[in-house]
């Protein structure tokens, strides 16, 4: 498993492939968390970044903070926390509303495309989102693959992510 870190530009920054501790809680109704602690070398790394992401996970996650901490044999080691990128939609307001029809796939990636990637108003722009290709799915979600093209999912979180368009990095994916 590695971990790589991105700017505020989806740059990569470097890359970690040590850690002492990692928590990396996935939600059905609302944006995961993560907490991730790894050796101390790494503080300056985790600390200029703006976005980790997983290669084994789809989640790109948001870091919100970072400090160092003593483990339990006095060693010292660095830590980030924060959410999933999803949570950076959570304050966005569907404004003006608009009213369409099609597959939730057609759907989904009109309200990112107008919300997030060309609102009407620039201020509400998230950068460095785009999405990824569309799929031409249908509204069966037994016909649905994971997030970007994964193997389809057979449990419950599936439906969670049915209509969930794909963001791509350069060279990585992240589901928002």
């Amino acid at each position: 498993m590695q971990f790589i870190i991105f700017d505020g530009d989806f740059q990569t920054m470097g890359s970690i492939g040590v850690f002492n501790t990692l928590l990396w809680y996935r939600r059905y109704y609302s944006p995961g968390i993560f907490e991730l602690h790894v050796p101390a070398k790494y503080f300056d790394l985790v600390n200029r970044g703006r976005y980790l992401y997983r290669n084994d996970r789809t989640e790109l996650g948001v870091i919100r903070e970072v400090n160092f901490m003593r483990g339990e044999k006095g060693e010292k080691t660095a830590y980030c926390k924060g959410y999933f990128a999803e949570h950076l939609l959570d304050s966005n307001v569907l404004f003006p509303a608009f009213n369409q029809t099609g597959t939730p796939e057609t759907l989904a990636r009109s309200v990112v495309s107008r919300y997030v990637i060309n609102p009407a108003d620039a201020g509400r722009k998230i950068r460095g989102i785009r999405l990824g290709r569309a799929r031409g799915q249908s509204h069966n979600p037994a016909e649905y693959g994971g997030p970007c093209g994964d193997p389809p999912v057979r449990h419950a979180e599936n439906t969670g992510n049915v209509a969930a368009p794909c963001f791509r990095l350069p060279g990585k994916h992240a589901v928002l």
